[in-house]
């Protein structure tokens, strides 16, 4: 039978005096006492009573339970339903489900990381979430005793610290994976206390770009070079070829990270390419699949990548000494000390805004998310590439118009920008087409134009 003990303070009331309330018996005798009053009386309230069960099977193991109720009548139906609970296990099984019984949320927590997150891309992110979740909840705190209202105050407690829409769905997602493992794979007959919490869905619409008139990409380029200039080649890096902040530096530079990031084996000058040894959708690969994923130098990528071997001291391991951590807290510094600051732009963002740029380059969009490494081209459509109205302005324009010299003028404009538009028009303008030694000669002297070029035949000029 389980034991039911009345653990609500006692109430010491005496005439002309206001009534006390004292948690402890003694306590209240002795001021009971003190007050030196034969009309003072003290009663035991009936708001609190603690629930002991203690079952034992025949091959020794015990099952303890306790709980807490606001009435007698309440103490009394729990008691009597975990007892029919717990004894109809035993009765189908011939002895009690000790670890079911025992097990804290912190235990299965830790069991969840190596039984299902371990060899994920998730394990490590996730294994930051399992102590804050523990020290929220606590470490005594039985697996099968959090509840629905425990998951409703832990995300309010997440929102009022001002935790993203994303990241609260993050350590749901966490607790949802351990309450399916603990029912498929520990047989644990046991709800998920996370159904039936709303939670808000993440904003991952894509409308962030550099915004129009107030030179912002400028003015981010202008504070990097004067708080961190080290930050530049990593920002330029990322812009060019949509790379993850975790492509191009390691989280951390704790020993385990010691293979992330780009690395000088991955950069081959010669061929122009970049191989990069890890990216974040590896496990979901076969294994006949190549890791990684190698993608071509752009010209300014090649500049950039150059200078910074020119700089590095043994021009091996690592291409860039710092980690993800300090880049991510760098970035924001420089958007904050930026004149005037920018706002809600991190460096996330700078993927995006490269997506979209180099879409206009790569029309394909397998061959885009070949470059991109996103997982699959619906990833790329849906949170990474959204046309900008001004773009599809333009596209319609060009197909509108039977204009040809002003479609030829458009493309060029879409290619390659207004500015190298208007200078590429200028020198066709006065350029001697009639000699194409001449031209090509012209052409090689601009300073924008491939430096491909020059491995061009020139061609002898008709006479």
């Amino acid at each position: 039978m389980a034991n039911i003990a009345n653990r609500s303070p006692w109430l010491v009331s005496c005439p002309g005096q206001e009534s006390k309330r004292i948690r402890l018996k003694s306590k209240a005798q002795a001021y009971l006492d003190s007050l030196q009053q034969p009309k003072a009386r003290m009663v035991q309230l009936e708001e609190s009573f603690e629930v002991q069960i203690k079952l034992k099977d025949r091959l020794g193991n015990v099952v303890q339970e306790s709980g807490t109720f606001d009435s007698r009548a309440k103490a009394e139906a729990w008691a009597k339903s975990e007892e029919q609970r717990i004894l109809a296990f035993k009765k189908a099984n011939g002895k009690f489900d000790t670890a079911f019984e025992t097990m804290t949320l912190e235990e299965g927590l830790l069991t969840l990381m190596e039984e299902h997150y371990k060899g994920k891309a998730s394990y490590e992110e996730n294994g930051y979430r399992v102590p804050h979740i523990v020290s929220w909840f606590g470490k005594k705190k039985l697996l099968k005793d959090v509840t629905l209202r425990d998951m409703r105050d832990y995300r309010k407690y997440l929102t009022d610290e001002g935790y993203s829409a994303s990241s609260i769905r993050n350590y749901f997602t966490v607790i949802t994976v351990l309450y399916k493992h603990a029912k498929s794979e520990w047989l644990f007959d046991i709800p998920n206390p996370t159904d039936g919490v709303k939670l808000e869905k993440p904003d991952n619409a894509i409308t962030r770009y550099w915004t129009s008139g107030d030179n912002e990409k400028e003015r981010l380029f202008e504070s990097i070079n004067r708080i961190s200039p080290w930050l530049l080649p990593i920002v330029e890096l990322s812009l060019e070829i949509s790379f993850r902040k975790g492509e191009l530096v390691p989280k951390t530079l704790l020993e385990k990270h010691q293979d992330n990031g780009l690395m000088w084996a991955g950069v081959d000058f010669e061929n122009e390419t970049i191989r990069l040894f890890k990216e974040k959708n590896d496990h979901t690969k076969k294994n006949t699949d190549v890791k990684g994923r190698i993608v071509p130098m752009t010209k300014r990528v090649k500049e950039v990548l150059l200078a910074v071997y020119e700089a590095h001291p043994t021009k091996t391991g690592r291409v860039f000494e710092t980690s993800g951590n300090s880049v991510g807290q760098a970035f924001k510094n420089c958007c904050d000390k930026a004149t005037p600051p920018i706002k809600k732009l991190t460096f996330h963002s700078l993927r995006k805004i490269a997506s979209y740029d180099l879409s206009k380059k790569l029309s394909n969009p397998m061959l885009l998310s070949r470059v991109t490494g996103h997982k699959t081209i619906q990833v790329l459509n849906d949170r990474y590439y959204e046309v900008n109205v001004e773009d599809l302005r333009d596209m319609l324009q060009e197909l509108d118009t039977d204009n040809t010299r002003l479609k030829g003028i458009l493309v060029l404009i879409k290619l390659m920008g207004h500015e190298k538009a208007s200078e590429f028009i200028h020198f066709v303008r006065t350029a001697d087409i009639q000699n194409p030694t001449n031209m090509i000669a012209e052409l090689k002297k601009l300073s924008e134009v491939n430096e491909k070029l020059n491995a061009l035949p020139v061609p002898v000029a008709k006479k």
